[in-house]
Formats: C-alpha cells, sequence, structure tokens
C-alpha cells in the first residue's frame, strides 16, 4: 500500500487525507470501471486548497452489482436483486509541522442488498511526512471510529483499516 505516501493529487481524499495539505490547486478527478459483468465501479473526488487554512476535499465513491437471482425458500425464481455501496466523504488537511500534516475525514456510509439496507457515519485520519529529501512516510487510519450506526438492527460492525507506506523518487 505504498501509495498511502505517494498520493499528492485528489485520490488524496481516499488514499491519504493527511496527503491534501501539499495540494497546491484546485483538482478534480473521475473514475469509472466496469469490474466484471453488471459490477461498476465509479469515484469521483475534488480538493480545494485555502491560501491559509490547509485543503479541503469531498468525493464520492459507488460500487454497484445487479442482476443476482431472487430465489425462494423453494428455489424457485422471482426476479433479480442488486448490492450496492456508497461513500460520501468531506475531508481536511493541513501542515502540522514543517515536514508533517495531518488530514482526516467524515464520511456517510451505506450500503444496499436486496431489501435490507443500512448506513454508518465514520472517520478517517491521515498523516504523511518527510523524514528526509525525496522520502514519504504515510499512514492511515480508515473507518477508524464508527460516529452512528443508522438503518437495520443488525450488529454489524465497519473493521478498521490501518495501511501504512513508504516511496522515495529516485528521478525528478
Amino acid at each position: 500500500k505504498a501509495y498511502v505516501s505517494v498520493a499528492d493529487d485528489a485520490t488524496a481524499t481516499l488514499w491519504n487525507t493527511g496527503a491534501l495539505a501539499g495540494i497546491e490547486q484546485k483538482e478534480i478527478t473521475a473514475l469509472h470501471s466496469i469490474l466484471w459483468a453488471d459490477t461498476n465501479y465509479d469515484f469521483v473526488s475534488y480538493v480545494h486548497p485555502t491560501l491559509d487554512t490547509g485543503t479541503f476535499g469531498l468525493n464520492l465513491l459507488y460500487l454497484s452489482s445487479g442482476g443476482f437471482d431472487e430465489r425462494d425458500i423453494y428455489n424457485v425464481q422471482g426476479g433479480t436483486f442488486s448490492a450496492t455501496e456508497m461513500a460520501v466523504s468531506l475531508a481536511y488537511g493541513s501542515y502540522i509541522m514543517e515536514h508533517i500534516s495531518l488530514g482526516g475525514s467524515v464520511k456517510y456510509y451505506s450500503r444496499t442488498l436486496f431489501k435490507d439496507a443500512d448506513a454508518f457515519i465514520l472517520t478517517d485520519l491521515g498523516i504523511i511526512t518527510e523524514p528526509f529529501e525525496d522520502a514519504r512516510l504515510g499512514l492511515t487510519l480508515q473507518d477508524f471510529l464508527t460516529i452512528m450506526h443508522l438503518g437495520s438492527a443488525t450488529q454489524d460492525k465497519i473493521p478498521l483499516m490501518i495501511r501504512g507506506g513508504f516511496s522515495y523518487k529516485f528521478l525528478r
């Protein structure tokens, strides 16, 4: 997961919010990918640096997969259904010291499978440090805090993901 330390564009809202501080101009990035039959992955991100207060970002991530057969208890087909996941994040990153930047985001994450749906409000944290010239070390804590669980009465929990990476620019 070296990209945790490489992120230096609008994708930082997803990969490492700490990297937002180093972005110097407004950027937008978008992606649409067809992964396999009836499965699509979409991502859009916008970042807006300010002169004095750091960089703000907004992103949307959407995954949908459809065409699943609905079956009753006798294995009789009754139609089709889909599964979707969506996340919308508001992110912020700023330098806290000369070579250390910190960022975070608040994320609304929802998922739907057949007739069941639920949603979460989650937070991410990210940090980037440049210990020496041309080297970057990054760390993210994704979904480290669940603020709220909305929707169904399941006891599902979103697991904490810790990612770290190191990168070094050999060529300029």
